[in-house]
This record gives C-alpha cells, structure tokens and sequence, in this order.
C-alpha cells in the first residue's frame, strides 16, 4: 500500500505544510530567496556589493546559505530603510508619516509589494482547484509562505479557515481543527514578515511551540510537505523533534512524513523511504510532477464533516460554556436516552449519537427515509408525529412516502403552521395522495403511466420465471438486477402470504440505508403502505 493509499484507507484529516515551491509552481513571477534580495538590493546599491558581501558572508558561515541570507536579509533591511527616510527610494503605498507613527518596516513593505504583485501561470486551473479541495481536508496548514495564494484557495473552495500570523498565533485559541499558521508572517501584516537574522533570532524561542503543536496531533494525523526542499531548516527542525518525542517506533514515522518533492516531468509519484541524520529520520519521499495526483488523493479523505465544520462546532460549545458556564446558568440537552461516557468506543461508532447544548428548549433531530419508515411500520414511537410530519414536509411532494397514519395531523399542521411554504407542500402531498388504495397505486405505476419516472416496468421474462414463486424471499435471493425483482414485488404483494411479506418489509429495513433509498424501493414501501388490516412490525435495526 502506498503512502497516499495508507492515509485514505485510515481516513485521517492530514497537516499540511506548505512551503515557497507552491507559490513558484503557480506564479510567473515568485522569486527564490536569493532573487528577492538581489532585486531589492539593486535599488539601493549595486549589484557587485551584493556580490561582494555574499562573498564575506559565505566565508563567515562556512557555505551555510541560509544563515548567509538571513544576514544578507539584516544587511539590506538596514540599507532600504535609511534610503526610504532619505527618500531615495520610495513606495507608493507607504508614506514616510505612515512607516514613522504607525512603525511600519519599509523593507517589509517592499518584500510584501513583491508578493502581493504576483502573475498566475496559464494551465494550472485544474490542479489549483485541486488544491483547494485537500486544503479543504487538512487538519491544520502550516506555511512559511507571506502569500495569500492559500487563503485565496480556501475562499475558492467556499470553506472558512482560521489564519494566525507569525508567532502570537501560537497563543491565541485555537481547535486545532480547520486552521492556518502562517509562522514567518504574512502580507497582510508587512511587519509580521520574518526573513533578517533578527527576525529568525526572535522565532527561534518559538519554535518548540510549533513543534509541540505539530507532534501532539500526529498521533492522530500524518504530515505531509508541499514545495519544501528535503534539506529546508523548517522540516529538518521537525524530524529532528518528532525523532526525540515519537511516541511510537521511529520505523513508524515513513508512514506517517511525506515530503512531497518535484521531479520535472515524472507522471508517476515515485516513492522512496529515506532517512536524514545518519538514518534517525525516516519519512517517505513522494517525487513527482503530478501534484493533481496528490491533491485529489487526499481530497478523497472523506469523514462526513470538514475540519473546518469541527472547528466551527467547537469553537461554539466553548463559547457557550465559558460564557453560560460563568454565570451557572449552563444547562445540557442529549439527546438521546443513554448516558453516551458509559459506550463503548465501538457503540459510538455505529450508534448515530446528538449532543446538543441549549438553554431549555427541546431539541429534536429529523429523521432519515429509513429512519422515518421504521417508526411508520411498528409501534416504537422513537419520535413524535409533528417530528413525522416535519420530515413529509421535507420531502418532494411526488417522492413516494408511507402518509395514512399521519393524515389527521397532516391536516391539523396545514391549519396551525405558520409556514406558508410548509403548507403548500403539506397541501400538494395530501392532493396527490387522496384516498390512495393499493389497486390504485399499483395501476398508477402500470407501463405506460403518465410520466416516466412514476412507471415501474416488469418485463414479460421476468414475470414467467416468478409467477410460481409462492415466497417472496426466493425472489429477494434471485440473481436478477435489484430493480426487477423488487418492481415485481411492488406489482405482486397481494399474492403472498401477508405475514411473509411483513417479514420481508422487517428484514429489509434492517438493511444500510443506502441500499434501499432508490426509486423503486420508495414504492414498494409505498404500496406496502397501502395494503389493508396494517399491522405493527417487529424491526431490530443492526
């Protein structure tokens, strides 16, 4: 199984880094770091002084480049700033007054005019939609990016993200669910912007806060890295942490880090386990040119809720709870008849569990279909008849729906509801039902009945093969298609043995919703309904 294979199969919302190869493989212009310097540099000195001082810098520090270019960075904030208040240079969305009282950083303003007059590459549409839609399933996204290309990606996607810029970030409240970190700063705040060697000294004693963040969901969520270099300072700190702190075996850690890496053309996505500091890290390479790939891959992760959602639900139970909390006037509603802390983990999975918090009043969840049908057929009571009658209303008028037992208070509903347009439709499903009887619904549904979608259609083949079945099960286990057999069935119910076909009714609405939603199931219930002498039905759902 393949590393993206292993995350779908888990289901796990992943945290996402994403470094400055994004924002290159997605806009004409993006410049390296280098570039960046060297253009800015070339407005206030030449361009043999940069020159000449990466040079001394490259003797000083050994041929590190990045402590070259965090110096070089500090070299250069201090040359723009004195030529901005010389006004040899100057910005024309920054005057001096404003960069003076409201002490904002003119070389940071001008590294943030730079990305803020970025050029989107042609033929990328595709695969930025893409992108859009896995940012939507990360857990959280980490980025060094200034850009706004990845908050642009979320308002594509139409999804809400919570941003925290720079290192004050780390201190505000966060659900860690749904959240982007941008920890060197964004455009949106010029002063945020970290990129001198003052800048990364002042981050420095921040770091271990990211690094706790990160290691204390991994065991929850893997991590992957967009458009970072295998030898970035930002993922070597990383490994390094989650080496020292992993609270399972380091062999586990490929399956859990994938560094994402372009390879020029390749098609495929070439994985490769490999290890840094003397093979105390491991993570797997993923080497391709097919980033649409990726992004779809763990797009697919699918949990029925957002982290975006998780975070939105969570941050309004907390709210509640600090606020009504403080006043103890905080008051629960479950709902639901069992104490949820005495579940098993297995029980909470397969049980569909409301927790709701409120002042006093009643809460109540709308049923499903099959949620609906079995409360219709047996005396369970599991909701109360305006519950029903809320769920009818919901339904498309023509959509078949079991309505006889609720009739009365269909018609009381339509007097007393406040909602006109509840009422229209509550008014169209008691039209189209009227005085409905088996014969007649079954000669409704005939071939040819006025329209196509009402019709059920059974062949003369298949009519032959059942017409001696005496046990509707037998006809349930046939190797025909679904929709056949139970179109005969439908057309067929007064044939059998009533207390058979009530068995058969129990047996099916014991099956997955899904299963049994289709067209030509909402009429066999639908008929079924119909059938005279109705009785309740003993229905164990599993």
């Amino acid at each position: 199984m393949t590393f993206l294979e292993n995350i779908k199969h888990k289901n796990q919302f992943p945290i996402i880094f994403i470094g400055s190869g994004i924002t290159k493989r997605y806009f004409e212009n993006a410049p390296d770091w280098e570039t960046l310097l060297l253009n800015i540099w070339e407005e206030v000195d030449s361009k043999d002084n940069f020159y000449k001082e990466n040079y001394n810098l490259n003797k000083k520090y050994a041929n590190d480049d990045f402590k070259r270019n965090v110096e070089l960075a500090k070299e250069l904030s201090n040359k723009y700033n004195d030529a901005f208040y010389e006004q040899k240079v100057k910005l024309e969305n920054l005057s001096l007054k404003d960069a003076y009282e409201k002490r904002i950083n003119p070389f940071k303003q001008r590294v943030a005019n730079v990305f803020s007059s970025l050029i989107p590459k042609n033929d990328f549409e595709e695969e930025k939609e893409a992108f859009s839609k896995m940012l939507v399933k990360a857990r959280m996204v980490i980025t060094t990016n200034y850009d706004l290309f990845i908050e642009d990606s979320y308002k594509k996607a139409k999804t809400s993200v919570q941003v925290h810029i720079g290192n004050r970030g780390l201190f505000e409240k966060t659900e860690d669910y749904g959240e982007l970190y941008k920890i060197h700063g964004s455009i949106s705040d010029v002063n945020s912007i970290v990129i001198t060697s003052e800048d990364y000294s002042r981050n420095e004693s921040k770091s271990a806060l990211i690094d706790a963040k990160i290691l204390s969901n991994l065991t929850e969520s893997p991590i992957i890295f967009l458009g970072y270099s295998l030898t970035d300072k930002n993922v070597q700190r990383l490994l390094n942490s989650f080496v020292e702190n992993a609270p399972f075996d380091i062999s586990q850690a490929a399956s859990r880090i994938g560094v994402v890496t372009f390879s020029e053309g390749e098609k495929e996505i070439k994985e490769v386990i490999e290890g840094l500091a003397n093979n105390r890290i491991h993570y797997t390479s993923l080497k391709t040119d097919n980033f649409l790939e990726v992004y779809n891959s763990l797009a697919s992760i699918n949990q029925s809720i957002t982290p975006a959602e998780i975070r939105k639900y969570e941050a309004n139970f907390r709210r509640i709870i600090e606020i009504k909390g403080q006043q103890q006037t905080l008051k629960t509603v479950l709902a639901d008849y069992e104490d949820i802390s005495k579940l098993s983990d297995k029980e909470i999975k397969n049980k569909k569990i409301v927790v709701a918090f409120g002042d006093e009043k009643i809460l109540y969840k709308v049923p499903t279909y099959v949620e609906y049908l079995i409360n219709y057929f047996t005396n369970n009571n599991d909701f109360s008849s305006s519950i029903a009658i809320k769920f009818i209303a919901q339904q498309t008028s023509n959509t078949p729906l079991p309505i006889k037992k609720y009739i009365n208070q269909i018609k009381t509903e339509i007097h007393n509801s406040d909602s006109e347009k509840e009422k229209i439709k509550l008014e169209k499903r008691l039209r189209n039902y009227g005085s409905l009887t088996y014969d007649g619904y079954i000669k409704s549904l005939q071939y040819p009945a006025p329209n196509k979608e009402s019709r059920i259609y059974v062949s003369s083949q298949i009519k032959s093969k059942f017409k001696n079945i005496s046990n509707p099960f037998e006809i349930l286990n046939a190797e025909e298609k679904s929709i056949p057999k139970i179109n005969y069935l439908t057309q067929n119910l007064k044939k059998f043995d009533r207390k058979i076909v009530d068995k058969l009714v129990s047996t099916l609405l014991t099956r997955d919703e899904n299963q049994i939603s289709g067209s030509h199931y909402r009429k066999f219930f639908m008929a079924y309904s119909l059938l005279d002498n109705q009785k309740s039905l003993n229905i164990t759902k599993k």
